[in-house]
């Protein structure tokens, strides 16, 4: 008898602004998130420079509320259906290089380092979908990057918004 093996999810990688505004309310992130969370085929994740930019905004960002927010997304993740992930150590290596291959290329201004990382390892943990607000992120051509990351040896990631999110699952 045949073992019938369930179909592997695609992960959605969730960035730090986009657990923000969930956590103020924003209803167009609120809806994508929604969106996503419906369809089975999909899982959300945090990546670690997402759960350690929130992690430090819960205690160092201003103002208060913006620290407040930053706590919020935290220990709601869960509750939202995202899932925070981590990497072995040469993982996180990996990330790094490969995040500073992205601003040494072009292809995000130097002082956008933690936009890079977040990249590095939606693309390192095989994440089919990036969902930001970043300009930064959402400015790479999807063409450019897709050959950047398979030479990186990662895995290609699509950089899209939550308002696209929306326009796409209705």
């Amino acid at each position: 008898m045949a073992t019938v093996m369930p179909a592997k999810r695609s992960l959605v990688a969730v960035d730090t602004n986009v657990l923000m505004d969930m956590a103020d309310g924003h209803a167009p992130t609120l809806s994508a998130i929604e969106a996503c969370t419906k369809r089975p085929q999909l899982a959300l994740v945090a990546t670690p420079t997402v759960v350690q930019e929130l992690s430090y905004g819960a205690n160092h960002w201003e103002p208060p509320e913006r620290r407040a927010m930053a706590e919020k997304a935290l220990t709601s993740m869960l509750a939202w259906g995202i899932r925070p992930i981590n990497f072995i150590p040469a993982g996180h290596a990996i990330c790094e290089s490969v995040g500073h291959a992205l601003a040494r290329n072009g292809y995000l201004p130097e002082e956008e380092k933690n936009d890079g990382l977040v990249l590095a390892e939606a693309a390192l943990s095989e994440a089919s979908i990036l969902l930001t607000w970043d300009e930064h992120l959402l400015a790479i051509p999807a063409d450019r990057l897709a050959v950047f990351l398979r030479e990186a040896q990662v895995a290609h990631v699509l950089i899209v918004s939550p308002a696209k999110i929306n326009s796409l699952f209705g």
